[in-house]
């Protein structure tokens, strides 16, 4: 779609908060107005309801009681302006990081991070092992992997 469009520029840090405090927030207002690019962005999901009723340990998803993900995105055209977009989601990243209760929804893992123990928590060591048991070669390692247990 056109907010992902192809020869975009895209980088992003996700962290999961129970509650959006009073200091996250006055945080988020400095980020937005700090923004590098017209394309960049923070996404709020909520969460909540229905997926609640789930135990943390039934799924590959453990973070059960997360009231939202926001996931601040750089979005850039040219390669001269990497540095700045780049230092901002580090920056969004570290700013956050003091507000948001650990975790990240998988979907929201930028590749280039791993973070597999962020998104599956306590739930990681039992899927190495099943990935290690119907693919122990780790042929299907596109995207988010998670490597086979040794």
């Amino acid at each position: 779609d056109e907010t992902y469009a192809k020869g975009l520029r895209n980088y992003w840090k996700s962290g999961n908060f129970t509650t959006l405090t009073n200091g996250a927030i006055d945080d988020l207002v400095k980020l937005a107005r700090s923004m590098p690019t017209p394309q960049s962005d923070i996404l709020f999901s909520q969460l909540g309801g229905k997926i609640g009723d789930v135990a943390s340990h039934d799924t590959a998803f453990p973070h059960r009681d997360v009231g939202f993900v926001v996931t601040p995105g750089a979005r850039w055209e040219s390669a001269g302006e990497d540095d700045i977009c780049m230092r901002w989601i580090e920056e969004a990243d570290t700013l956050l990081s003091r507000h948001e209760d650990g975790g990240q929804y998988v979907n929201f893992v930028a590749e280039r991070d791993g973070g597999e123990d962020r998104a599956y928590g306590s739930n990681l060591e039992r899927l190495r092992r099943l990935k290690a048991l119907y693919d122990p070669d780790n042929i299907f390692a596109s995207n988010q992997n998670i490597r086979p247990a040794a």
